[in-house]
């Protein structure tokens, strides 16, 4: 589904500006079917996506700052982020997929500096589910060795950035920002929801947005929303280096790569989540999704997804 972004009072209007080497930015919200989004991007003959998703490139001041160099790959310098996108076809339009832009404030500016006719694609989830799904990809990882629950309940106990799980679904000043900064006609909003119903038209409305041939639609790329954990400790210790999974998305064509997930994770019910607490977590973000559906114009969202499993308090 298309919503369509009306212009803010103030908004930026877009000057005329020389072409810059990427085109366009998808950039988040983090767990809301961006992967997705990009592999339909990066299967268009007429779309050139950047290798890695996710570059971070504008935010890597802001990753440096909160110790996440380690742990999340970025590009820091121009001429290697330019680097990126050496290898477009002449014709092509260039994109990246780095979900961060959407977490840290004034980077709307930044790419707005770097190419004021950007396109921007934001897509947004049900922030409860987005904050569970996240800390889980996380304890997949070994990010984080916490709960959730006493993550919310006593955030002062720990690191600022695992507050990250809620934080980054309170989505009304990071659509504002955008919104405030490029043009309505070059912003994309996708709901989390509508994609896993209807993927092909969404694909097909982003790729109008984009101005190339939305009859190449590929095939659907969506998976079941299937929590996974690897098979065994030795399988867990490897998929928690970023060195190893950006060296075998290297050497595998996704087919094999695919395979071989396969082999090495399985499929696990996902712990259930406390009612109690579901409560309390839609309660905390209640005024920022009133306050997104009353700048987007729209009476519901409709961000809600299949039911949650939960146990009595």
């Amino acid at each position: 589904m298309t919503i369509r972004i009306s212009p803010l009072s103030g908004a930026v209007e877009m000057p005329s500006a020389e072409r810059h080497l990427v085109d366009f930015f998808l950039v988040g919200a983090a767990k809301a079917g961006t992967t997705t989004l990009y592999k339909i991007l990066d299967s268009h003959p007429q779309i050139f996506m950047s290798e890695p998703k996710e570059p971070n490139f504008f935010t890597s001041g802001e990753l440096r700052q909160h110790g996440f160099l380690s742990k999340i790959r970025t590009v820091s310098s121009r001429a290697d982020y330019d680097r990126l996108f050496s290898t477009a076809a002449p014709g092509q339009i260039s994109g990246e997929g780095s979900v961060s832009y959407l977490a840290y404030r004034g980077t709307a500016r930044r790419i707005f500096a770097y190419n004021p006719a950007a396109r921007i694609i934001i897509s947004l989830r049900d922030p409860v589910r987005r904050a569970i799904s996240h800390h889980a990809m996380d304890q997949r990882l070994g990010y984080c060795k916490h709960s959730l629950e006493a993550i919310f309940r006593s955030p002062a106990d720990y690191p600022v950035h695992f507050f990250q799980y809620f934080d980054n679904g309170l989505y009304f000043d990071r659509v504002r920002e955008y919104m405030e900064v490029f043009p309505a006609n070059h912003i994309h909003l996708i709901l989390f929801p509508e994609l896993a119903r209807n993927q092909n038209l969404c694909a097909a409305e982003l790729l109008s947005f984009l101005g190339v041939d939305r009859t190449r639609v590929p095939g659907s790329a969506v998976r079941e929303n299937v929590h996974r954990v690897p098979r065994n400790r030795l399988y867990r210790f490897l998929y928690q280096s970023e060195f190893f999974r950006t060296w075998i998305k290297r050497i595998l064509s996704p087919k094999y790569l695919a395979v071989v997930q396969d082999r090495t994770f399985s499929t696990a019910d996902r712990p259930p989540v406390d009612k109690l607490l579901l409560q309390e977590m839609y309660r905390f973000f209640e005024e920022d999704s009133r306050k997104l559906e009353s700048l987007l114009g729209l009476k519901s969202l409709q961000l809600q997804e299949t039911p949650y499993e939960f146990t009595e308090a």
